[in-house]
C-alpha cells in the first residue's frame, strides 16, 4: 500500500523559546503522526522567529502555497500543524477562511496534530467539525492579546519609573541610576563642532576615519552612524521610548546630562542628508562585498543610473576601489549561465550556528530572570536572525539541481530567498577598467568571471563579460579524464 504524503509547516516567534525547543517539538510530533497514519513526511517549511498574530510576511508559508499551486506538493497531501496557532493567531474568522481557501484551492487536507483534527473537503463546511477549530483559534488570539498587553504594561512601568537601561555610548550609568559623561563625549563634541562649521555627514565620516577614531561598535564609521548620532535627542537630554516599529511612543525630558541645548540640536540637524540617493530594491541585498571586506552598496546617481560602490571607499576608510555602473545587470547575466547542483563537497555551517544559538539561549535565560526587557528585545532579534540562518542552511543541504536563470523570476523578495539558498557570497575586485567577480556557491564551488567596465560618455555602464571560470565544471572534466582531485 502506497504511503500518503505529508508536509510539516513550522512556525514560532522568539518568545516561544522561553518554554522549550519549539522546532524540535513540532518535528517530533510530525514524525509520530506519520508513523501512526502510514504517511511519508516529504518536506517541511519553517518560518522561524515570525509571529502568527500580526499582519507580517511569512516567507516559507508563502513558499508552501506556491509549491501547492505549482504541483510540487501533490494533491491530497496532508499539511501538518502542531496546533491552530502555528497557522494564525488572528481570530477564528481569519483562521477558518485561510484553511478553507487552502483546501478548496489545492485539494489538500489540514491536520491539527495536538487536537487530532483533520480538515478536508468532506468536513470543512461542517459547523460541528469546525467549531473546536474556531474556539481554539479565538483562544489563541485572546492569549496573544493578553501577552502583548503584559509586555506593553511592563514597558510602561519602566518608562514611568525612569528605569533606563538603553542609553547613549557617551554616557555611563552610575549605581544610583544617574548618568555621567565618559571618554566618548569628546567624539560627540568633535562631531558637533564639525557640524557647526558646516560639514556634512559624509565629510564628518571621512574626518573621523582619517583620525582613527573608532565607532561605537569599535569599527570604522559609516555615514548612517554619524547621522544617527546627530539626530539623537539625547544630545539635549531627552530619552525617546520607541516601539518595535521604531516609532516614538513617549519622550522624557532631562533624562540625561545635556551636551547641547535644543536650539543648537535643531541647528545641526541633517534632515534629508544621506550617503547617496536610495536605490531600488535588489535581490543581491547584503550579498556583495569588495575585496577589501567592505560591503558593496547600491547607489543611484542624479540621472537615475545605478552603481555599486564599496562602503569603505565612500567613507574614506582606506579602500580606493572605484564604483561600477550597472553592476547588478552584468552579475545577473553571468549567474544566469550557471547550473547549481547540490554536492557532498559542501561544508555545513549548522554546527557553528547551533553553537551560537545555544550561547544566546543561555544569555536569554539570564535576562529573563533579571527582568531586563530592553536587552531581551535586542537579544530576540539576534536569536531570530540565527534561526533564519539555520532555516536557510537546512534548505541548502538537500537542494536539488537548479538552473540559475529560474532564480531571477517572481518578486524581489522571492528572488532574494532563492539566491540565499545557492549563493554564499559575492566578491568584487576592480583594477582600472577591469573587474573580477567571484561567486561562492553554497555547494562549495566557485563561479568567477571577468568584466570589461564600460567608461566614457558613450560607453559608461556598457559592461561585458570577457571570460568565466567554474570550479564545478572543472572538477567534472578532471573526473572524466581520470584525474583525481588533490
Amino acid at each position: 500500500m502506497q504511503k500518503k504524503k505529508a508536509v510539516l509547516y513550522c512556525r514560532f516567534s522568539t518568545k516561544d523559546q522561553i518554554h522549550g525547543d519549539s522546532l524540535t517539538r513540532q518535528n517530533f510530533a510530525a514524525q509520530q503522526w506519520c508513523e501512526r497514519n502510514n504517511a511519508e513526511l516529504i518536506d517541511q517549511y519553517q518560518d522561524l522567529g515570525v509571529s502568527g498574530w500580526k499582519k507580517i510576511t511569512r516567507p516559507m508559508f508563502e513558499e508552501l502555497c506556491r509549491a501547492l499551486e505549482e504541483g510540487r506538493i501533490p494533491p491530497s497531501t496532508s499539511i501538518l500543524l502542531e496546533s491552530t496557532d502555528r497557522l494564525s493567531r488572528r481570530g477564528w474568522q481569519y483562521t477558518l477562511s485561510l484553511i478553507t481557501n487552502l483546501i478548496s484551492s489545492y485539494d489538500c487536507e489540514i491536520v491539527i496534530m495536538d487536537k487530532q483534527q483533520t480538515f478536508n473537503r468532506t468536513n470543512i463546511n461542517s459547523l460541528f467539525d469546525c467549531l473546536p477549530l474556531m474556539l481554539n483559534a479565538e483562544m489563541a488570539e485572546k492569549e496573544s492579546t493578553r501577552k502583548s498587553e503584559l509586555v506593553q504594561a511592563a514597558y510602561k512601568r519602566k518608562r514611568e519609573s525612569g528605569d533606563i537601561n538603553k542609553y547613549p555610548y557617551w554616557l555611563t550609568k552610575n549605581e544610583d541610576k544617574s548618568f555621567s559623561f565618559n571618554e566618548n563625549k569628546k567624539v560627540i563634541d568633535k562631531i558637533i563642532e564639525w557640524r557647526l562649521q558646516g560639514f556634512g555627514a559624509n565629510k564628518i565620516t571621512i574626518l573621523l576615519n582619517k583620525e582613527g577614531i573608532p565607532s561605537p561598535r569599535g569599527k570604522v564609521w559609516g555615514v548612517s552612524s554619524v547621522v544617527t548620532m546627530i539626530r539623537n535627542t539625547a544630545l539635549y537630554g531627552n530619552k525617546d521610548f520607541k516601539n518595535k516599529s521604531n516609532d516614538v511612543i513617549q519622550s522624557t525630558a532631562n533624562a540625561f546630562p545635556k551636551i547641547i541645548d535644543y536650539t543648537t540640536w535643531n541647528l545641526i540637524q541633517v534632515e534629508g542628508e544621506k550617503a547617496g540617493r536610495k536605490a531600488q530594491e535588489t535581490p543581491f541585498a547584503n550579498m556583495i562585498r569588495c575585496v577589501c571586506g567592505g560591503s558593496m552598496s547600491l547607489m543611484t546617481g542624479g540621472r537615475g543610473e545605478k552603481y555599486r560602490a564599496c562602503r569603505l571607499s565612500q567613507d574614506g576608510s582606506g579602500c580606493d576601489q572605484k564604483r561600477i555602473r550597472n553592476f547588478d545587470e552584468i552579475l545577473k547575466e553571468g549567474l544566469c549561465s550557471l547550473t547549481y547542483e547540490s554536492t557532498s563537497h559542501r561544508v555545513s555551517i549548522l554546527p557553528e550556528l547551533n553553537e551560537r544559538l545555544t550561547k544566546l539561549e543561555k544569555v536569554k535565560k539570564i535576562l529573563i530572570d533579571s527582568g531586563d526587557i530592553d536587552s531581551l528585545t535586542d537579544l530576540y532579534k539576534d536569536i531570530s536572525e540565527i534561526k533564519n540562518q539555520i532555516a536557510i542552511e537546512n534548505t541548502m543541504v538537500d537542494l536539488p539541481k537548479v538552473e540559475m536563470k529560474t532564480v531571477f523570476t517572481g518578486t524581489i523578495d522571492e528572488q532574494r530567498i532563492a539566491l540565499k539558498r545557492v549563493v554564499e557570497n559575492i566578491t568584487v575586485s576592480r583594477v582600472g577598467n577591469y573587474a573580477n567577480i567571484s561567486v561562492m556557491l553554497t555547494n562549495g564551488h566557485r563561479k568567477g568571471f571577468g568584466v570589461n567596465i564600460g567608461v566614457g560618455r558613450h560607453n559608461s555602464g556598457k559592461n561585458t563579460i570577457v571570460f568565466g571560470s567554474d570550479s564545478e565544471r572543472l572538477l567534472k572534466e578532471m573526473e572524466s579524464l581520470g584525474v583525481e582531485e588533490e
